[in-house]
């Protein structure tokens, strides 16, 4: 790096800065003592590992899981009845301990003590696919 300084400039700074840095750095004391962290057995100078002193920790009690419901679809309604995750219902019945309330034309409404659930008819089951049924 090339620096242009102005004539008559003073470079006595720089000169004491440079002087200051070569001075010998004085460490740490030769009668300070660095104690090592590490404990040694006398056989083969490996660390030891120190077992860590029993500690009471709190017993973790088993939860009783509720069982998971499975998501209630509303497939079809047809002739005053539902067809609602694959099994048929009319209205009265009991679904997943709550009762069929209402049936429309697009929706059913079910109701508990503790909720309500209103149940749409997807678009894309409207179109209803009859197959012939033999008795057999």
């Amino acid at each position: 790096m090339v620096v242009a300084l102005a004539q008559g400039s003073s470079l006595d700074w720089i000169t004491q800065t440079v002087d200051d840095m070569k001075e010998r750095r004085i460490g740490m004391d030769k009668t300070m003592k660095i104690v090592d962290p590490f404990i040694y057995s006398s056989q083969n100078k490996k660390p030891v590992k120190i077992k860590e002193k029993s500690v009471d920790r709190p017993t973790i009690t088993k939860i009783k899981q509720i069982p998971k419901r499975a998501p209630l679809v509303l497939q079809t309604i047809l002739n005053e009845r539902a067809k609602i995750s694959g099994k048929w219902y009319k209205k009265g019945s009991i679904v997943q301990g709550m009762r069929l309330s209402k049936l429309e034309a697009n929706l059913v409404i079910l109701k508990s003590n503790e909720e309500t659930k209103l149940l749409l008819l997807n678009k894309k089951n409207r179109k209803i696919s009859l197959s012939k049924h033999t008795g057999q």
